[in-house]
């Protein structure tokens, strides 16, 4: 019994094989100091989840620093507060998958019944931790632009540093082809890998399961790596709201035009009828 347990672990070892993954969560971090710049230690930090109600509480250490190492996308409600001073609080600070952001407070002197709200425009989170250039595809841009097919990826096409060749099939992105872009949901690769890899050996990705789709086409960072083109989507997570979606599409010859090749040859319209649900 003894040496069949050693033989199977020695056959684990010999066929094992690697696993790519990267974390979608966000981290969110910064400094606290009073009106004078003097920084703060032992100041409590707390990070709301609006969506699910989730709190993530933390001290700020000798130095002023706090930091929330893994936060699930989404947005938050960052309060910091202090006996002595008035309590600062940032509202709607979006975290996308992956992002680091960085928040800094400023305590005044008062009662911490006292309150100073800040609301946060989403595109003054800048990463200044990442040298990654990137764009993103809200949750909600994903679900109000056109999708023919349905089909998250189909929306690369019309992203910064994407595109195709004249004569090309296949396209660029980065520079270089589709076939070497790294495309992850939730950290894992979403390549099948039958026939190609990228885009054009990546699963069917319906709109109704991203929460976010960040677009990265130049300087990766080290934690993704494998390509210079990095296409990271993050699933949606579930709220303390009750929610659903159905849709239906009809792509009927009836109304469509001709294709060209049917007008060279003086031939009527091709009849389709095709229901998605």
């Amino acid at each position: 019994m003894r040496r069949s347990g050693i033989a199977l672990v020695v056959l684990c070892f010999l066929f094992s094989i690697n696993v790519w993954a990267q974390t979608s969560n966000a981290s969110l971090g910064g400094t606290v100091s009073d009106a004078s710049g003097a920084f703060i230690p032992g100041v409590e930090v707390t990070a709301r989840n609006v969506g699910t109600g989730i709190v993530n509480t933390t001290l700020t250490n000798e130095t002023g620093t706090y930091q929330f190492p893994s936060l699930q996308p989404g947005t938050y409600q960052v309060t910091a507060q202090l006996a002595g001073f008035q309590a600062a609080t940032y509202n709607d600070v979006v975290l996308g998958g992956a992002q680091q952001v960085r928040l800094n407070f400023a305590l005044r002197v008062g009662d911490v019944a006292t309150k100073v709200d800040v609301t946060v425009a989403t595109d003054t989170l800048l990463a200044t931790t990442s040298a990654s250039i990137a764009s993103v595809l809200s949750e909600s841009r994903v679900r109000e632009l056109p999708l023919g097919n349905r089909n998250v990826l189909d929306l690369l096409a019309g992203m910064a540093g994407t595109g195709a060749t004249e004569g090309d099939l296949d396209g660029y992105f980065a520079g270089n082809r589709l076939s070497a872009v790294n495309i992850t949901l939730d950290g894992m690769s979403v390549s099948t890998g039958r026939y190609d890899q990228g885009t054009l050996g990546t699963a069917y990705m319906s709109p109704d399961l991203v929460e976010e789709v960040r677009v990265t086409t130049g300087t990766v960072d080290a934690e993704r790596g494998r390509g210079s083109g990095q296409v990271a989507m993050v699933t949606r997570s579930g709220t303390n709201q009750f929610r659903g979606s159905a849709f239906v599409t009809n792509r009927n010859s009836a109304l469509a035009a001709s294709n060209w090749f049917n007008n060279c040859n003086s031939r009527g319209r091709d009849f389709e009828n095709r229901n998605q649900y």
